[in-house]
């Protein structure tokens, strides 16, 4: 079963996930080292997942016009990116008043 809807972001979106991925390898490598325990902590965070629709990506494609149109991109939002940092938190703290929303983050 595909991960609930949650369509949001632009350019600017994945710009801002990047470095978030980074500054995240970064942090976790700094305070592995140190005797400390960190958590990451994540106010409002969806489902983990974030969809485009097909039609804001099509520029992208070579052959847009064989795409089908109701296509999805699912890609990583900032829950999932946290999880998949290596080395890892201590502890992850996952906040999403959304019920929906947060059954599907409890599925990561």
């Amino acid at each position: 079963m595909p991960p609930q809807l949650q369509q949001f972001g632009s350019a600017w979106t994945e710009d801002k996930l990047t470095r978030v991925r980074k500054y995240l390898v970064a942090y976790t490598k700094i305070m592995s080292k140190l005797s400390y325990k960190f958590a990451y902590i994540d106010a409002f965070a969806g489902t983990g997942y974030r969809t485009l629709e097909l039609e804001e990506n099509k520029s992208e494609l070579m052959f847009p016009e064989f795409a089908e149109q109701d296509s999805q991109d699912f890609l990583d939002g900032s829950a999932r990116i946290a999880l998949q940092v290596r080395p890892r938190f201590s502890k992850y703290i996952f906040i999403e008043k959304d019920e929906s929303r947060f059954e599907e983050l409890k599925k990561l």
